[in-house]
């Protein structure tokens, strides 16, 4: 008996042996051939999407002389060769983003419904022409200061000063931020520092709720463009003979374009010289959807959704401590939320006085608007492959023959994406087209 123990654990042994050399012998050769499939699964890609020019379309009045500037001046678009998909170019587009050291100067304005914003500014050229000079521009000033707010007994020359810096001529670029970004994020650092080299003041509006915690109950809706009209008036007040181009990103591109069309419908002046949107989602409805999907819900409805629910409890509670009223049922309904359109339903909608998230979403959606009707000079850069707004929702027909709105619609991008080279960091493709926009807006238009 004892044989046969013996003789069946050198058979085990001894084919354990042969499986393990039989196995590493595999590997040897199923490693190389799962490394070139994949090469050549990234080098097709790259190739059959990835080399393709970007669309422009519409514009067809005096955006002409700008999109001819951008075609020229921009260069060719090369997308990151491992990043294939709008879900990659969607998380290293974040990732991999640099966060510059912007120097802000904040003011809190009172809103006309009682609220307050956050604005964020930067110097604008003279004072920063100062600066490289080693005097102290007004920028690095307290914000009552720098607005002209002085008190009696302060010193008539800094009044004086400020207000020779509100009569000057001034290109301000307005930008604002998507769903939960403010002033601190990676691409709203980065279009700082380019308007600022390019000699441009900058200046940030915060959603409500963002970057403080707001004094009525009151949040960010892509369907209301109130705070951003608003916030026009307070800089033309300020720098009576300024220009503006705003500059809307995602959440903020929506505000922006729903602001446009409402000024061009009911026949009032904008106050933006130009405008330039990026990766906004045109269709409310179609926008969530995608976003329901399986991956993108993974990777990124979810994460947001947890993100709005931390900012709902935290300025609930701070609401809540100034004796300002929030609705129960708003806080048991978002705590339920497991997406963005969730939430929308349980907090936003309501909160505007919608009847439902589908009444606000029809409030929202851009296709649903008279986009020929936008008067003032209008950019949209999307990417076919945005997780938050996929390629059928792009009214590409619509923007064709439109006046004064164009698109400039990549192949690959994702969401405030458009990576490129092997390594990328520092300025990618949508840096390029942005800065190249604002400096031809600014001289062109």
């Amino acid at each position: 008996m004892a044989d046969i123990l013996v003789q069946f654990m050198s058979y085990i042994h001894s084919s354990s042996a042969n499986f393990s050399a039989m196995l590493s012998a595999s590997w040897k050769i199923f490693l190389p051939v799962c490394i070139t499939c994949n090469i050549v699964i990234l080098v097709s890609h790259y190739f059959a999407v990835g080399r393709k020019n970007p669309l422009i379309t519409g514009g067809t009045g005096k955006l002409r002389k700008v999109l001819e500037i951008l075609s020229t001046e921009v260069g060719s678009y090369h997308p990151t060769i491992w990043t294939f998909g709008g879900n990659l170019q969607t998380i290293f587009g974040d990732l991999l983003r640099r966060k510059p050291n912007i120097d802000y100067t904040g003011e809190d304005i009172e809103t006309p419904d009682g609220g307050i914003v956050r604005l964020d500014w930067t110097c604008g050229k003279k004072e920063q022409t100062e600066d490289s000079k080693g005097q102290k521009g007004n920028c690095n000033l307290p914000a009552e200061s720098y607005f002209k707010k002085v008190d009696d007994d302060k010193s008539d020359v800094q009044e004086s000063k400020s207000q020779k810096i509100e009569n000057e001529s001034e290109n301000i670029v307005l930008i604002l931020p998507g769903l939960t970004g403010s002033s601190q994020s990676g691409y709203v650092l980065q279009f700082a520092e380019e308007a600022i080299q390019l000699g441009y003041r900058v200046v940030v509006l915060n959603h409500r709720g963002i970057s403080q915690v707001p004094v009525t109950y009151r949040f960010s809706c892509a369907a209301n463009s109130d705070d951003l009209e608003f916030v026009i008036e307070h800089i033309h007040q300020r720098f009576p003979k300024c220009r503006i181009c705003a500059v809307g990103v995602s959440l903020g591109g929506m505000i922006t374009t729903n602001y446009l069309v409402r000024m061009s419908e009911s026949g009032k002046v904008s106050g933006l010289h130009a405008a330039f949107v990026i990766s906004i989602p045109y269709d409310s409805f179609k926008a969530t959807k995608s976003l329901e999907k399986p991956v993108p819900c993974f990777l990124f409805n979810r994460m947001l959704t947890r993100k709005l629910q931390r900012l709902f409890i935290t300025n609930r509670e701070a609401l809540l401590s100034k004796g300002i009223h929030v609705p129960e049922q708003h806080k048991e309904d978002a705590a339920k939320a497991n997406t963005i359109k969730q939430f929308d339903a349980a907090v936003i909608a309501p909160m505007f006085g919608y009847s439902s998230v589908d009444h606000y979403y029809h409030a929202s959606s851009i296709v649903e608007k008279p986009l020929e009707c936008i008067k003032t000079p209008l950019l949209c850069l999307s990417a076919d492959d945005d997780p938050f707004s996929p390629a059928e929702q792009i009214p590409v027909e619509r923007i064709k023959n439109s006046e004064n709105v164009a698109l400039l619609l990549t192949h690959t991008g994702g969401h405030i994406g458009f990576l490129e080279g092997l390594i990328p960091v520092g300025r990618g493709y949508m840096d390029r087209v942005y800065m190249q926009f604002i400096k031809a807006a600014f001289d062109n238009l």
